[in-house]
């Protein structure tokens, strides 16, 4: 395995032998904001008896391309997703939607955005008031954008055909 100096990205190499797994053809690229991406992977299901992991493929769009730096450590530019990443997602490809042959992305992590909604005001006994402030929280997914790392892709494990 070889991992990234700063994204929250790694290689694994595997001998597929069996022909099981059919690798994505080339790194693609998402442009931006409202372009369409679609994950995969297994997210645990807790409705079921136990914990389970269970397939899953989330669709939705890139909200944003941003230079992130996670609570993690990791810094790199990432698109925002207008869907969650669960525990279980993160790892798995992103791609673009029109084009699910390339990878565009690894899903990596969930941020929380929060909108002030309103405030309430309770008066209590002693002519005292209490206010609090109640808002809404939106999770939003991060994936390593991977054309900003491909350099590091290309050294790492060379293109079909390179020397």
């Amino acid at each position: 395995m070889t991992l990234h100096p700063s994204a929250d990205l790694a290689l694994l190499r595997v001998n597929d032998g069996a022909g099981i797994f059919t690798p994505f053809h080339s790194v693609g690229q998402i442009h931006g904001a409202g372009d369409g991406a679609v994950a995969f992977g297994y997210p645990e299901d807790s409705t079921t008896a136990g914990l389970a992991p269970v397939p899953r493929m989330f669709r939705g769009f890139v909200q944003r391309v941003f230079e992130h730096k996670s609570h993690l450590g990791y810094s790199y530019v990432a698109d925002e997703l207008s869907f969650p990443i669960p525990q279980g997602l993160s790892g798995g490809p992103v791609v673009f939607d029109r084009n699910p042959w390339e990878v565009v992305g690894v899903a990596a992590e969930v941020i929380e955005a929060s909108t002030y909604v309103r405030t309430i005001a309770e008066v209590k006994e002693s002519g005292r008031e209490y206010y609090e402030k109640v808002r809404a929280v939106v999770q939003h997914g991060v994936a390593v954008r991977l054309e900003h790392v491909r350099a590091w892709l290309d050294d790492t494990v060379p293109p079909a055909g390179a020397a």
